[in-house]
């Protein structure tokens, strides 16, 4: 398991959004007053929608130090 957290400790992670802030507001704004007309029933409707588009709008890229310094010292 030692290992495991060491392998873990020399990777390098980037992560990179593409969404819209406006787009997250109007979401929010859309699920909090949908939320109060339905008496709270619309509410993990639209959490689920905020939570999906967060998701799709973010890329996670995880670069592997240990492989890339052993392929330089090769060269």
């Amino acid at each position: 398991m030692a290992n495991d957290i060491k392998y873990v400790l020399k990777q390098k992670v980037r992560i990179e959004y593409r969404g819209s802030s406006g787009y997250i507001f109007y979401l929010y704004i859309e699920t909090l007053l949908f939320s109060l007309i339905t008496v709270g029933l619309y509410l993990p409707v639209g959490a689920n929608r905020l939570l999906r588009y967060l998701t799709q709008q973010t890329d996670i890229y995880m670069y592997d130090l240990v492989e890339t310094s052993k392929e330089s010292e090769e060269s």
